[in-house]
């Protein structure tokens, strides 16, 4: 049985197990209630840390970083563009003068 565990805001901040198995925790959430980092760790397992990152005026997400316990540097760190395709066709879908083509 899995069990989650809530704040006031109703965002989950931990995920438990029967047996007290911990799966996430420490979840962490900006103003938007997009996560910011959370923990994964099974019963005596150590621990791996996901930390995203989102674009300041789109809030898409712009950035995911995942690092483990006792491995130095970075397991994987993914920057996430938009195709280049979306603007190409804004950009051709927009006259000289501003207005739709």
């Amino acid at each position: 049985m899995v069990t989650p565990t809530y704040y006031a805001l109703l965002r989950q901040t931990k995920l438990s197990g029967s047996g007290g198995a911990t799966y996430t925790t420490d979840t962490t959430y900006n103003y938007n209630g997009q996560v910011l980092q959370y923990t994964y760790q099974a019963a005596g397992q150590k621990m791996t840390q996901v930390t995203n990152t989102y674009e300041w005026g789109t809030q898409r997400l712009s950035n995911s970083r995942v690092d483990r316990q006792d491995v130095p540097g970075t397991d994987k760190s993914a920057t996430h563009r938009p195709p280049l395709t979306t603007l190409t066709a804004t950009l051709m879908a927009t006259s000289v003068d501003g207005s739709a083509a």
